[in-house]
């Protein structure tokens, strides 16, 4: 392997020249691919969450119906602040089950600092949200897309190399977890993750390597590529307002968002068989 001229970047300053560099490929899929089949009846999601059009439609003494959409439509405004989708992100997870109530061990972590080596120095990755297990590490990264232009474009932006940069630093950590609890690390894993552009997702799943982590710190030019799968929900046959703007505000979007979430809990491990 060749030694790359690239210079080491904490995961907030990776753009596509890192993913060029080390060989990482982003292809776009259907629901019917990614998920491995047609998009659920979203069941497990209270039918209030879905049919309710606004917090101002919200009967008394449902508080959390009324946090949902206060946050969903704070989240969806023209005039948006990181703090509003951050504000809105827990309350989304929550009530689609992303959390098991059962396992204390399982809980929702926001802005962690993961480590990870590139090109021989160490750098960090702060993600807006992960869902951790105690015991085995991080199950799910979602970040804010912070710059304008939303993803599933022509060309990949930097929200979309900052969470792959993230999900290699989430499986450099995790494998540190293996170790330190005297279990073997892992070859390879599959970390999801979700960027949110207000409430518009886009579902990514990213296959990280030990022989790319190698490589990423060594500054060396990988042998394989690395295929990262990305969906971006299709509300185009049902509205022709601004998809990515309005998100979850549109009833018939927020039915399909609704559906996609639901499908994407088979990629995290302790919700497997629960969605």
């Amino acid at each position: 392997m060749s030694r790359t001229s690239q210079a080491a970047k904490s995961a907030s300053a990776w753009g596509p020249s890192e993913l060029n560099k080390f060989r990482i490929n982003v292809i776009s899929e259907d629901s019917t691919t990614l998920f491995g089949g047609p998009l659920p009846d979203p069941l497990s999601v209270r039918p209030e969450i879905l049919t309710t059009p606004s917090y101002r439609d919200v009967p008394p003494g449902d508080r959390h119906l009324l946090l949902f959409l206060r946050s969903m439509e704070a989240a969806s405004s023209t005039g948006k602040h990181e703090r509003d989708v951050n504000n809105f992100t827990p309350q989304l997870l929550y009530e689609h089950g992303y959390l098991d109530k059962s396992r204390d061990e399982i809980m929702v972590r926001g802005k962690p600092d993961i480590e990870f080596d590139m090109c021989g120095e160490s750098k960090h990755a702060i993600v807006d949200f992960v869902i951790e297990d105690l015991y085995t590490g991080i199950v799910l990264l979602v970040q804010e897309n912070k710059r304008a232009g939303g993803p599933g474009g022509g060309t990949r932006g930097t929200p979309e190399a900052q969470l792959i940069a993230e999900a290699i630093a989430a499986f450099s950590q995790n494998n540190r977890i293996r170790r330190m609890c005297g279990d073997d690390p892992l070859d390879r894993q599959t970390i999801p993750g979700i960027q949110l552009t207000g409430t518009y997702p886009t579902f990514y799943k990213v296959t990280v390597t030990e022989a790319l982590v190698r490589a990423i710190r060594e500054g060396t030019d990988p042998d394989e590529e690395t295929i990262v799968y990305a969906h971006c929900p299709d509300l185009a046959a049902h509205t022709t307002r601004n998809l990515v703007d309005q998100g979850m505000m549109v009833s018939e979007s927020r039915r399909i968002i609704s559906s996609s979430f639901v499908a994407f809990k088979q990629f995290l491990p302790h919700l497997q068989g629960n969605y």
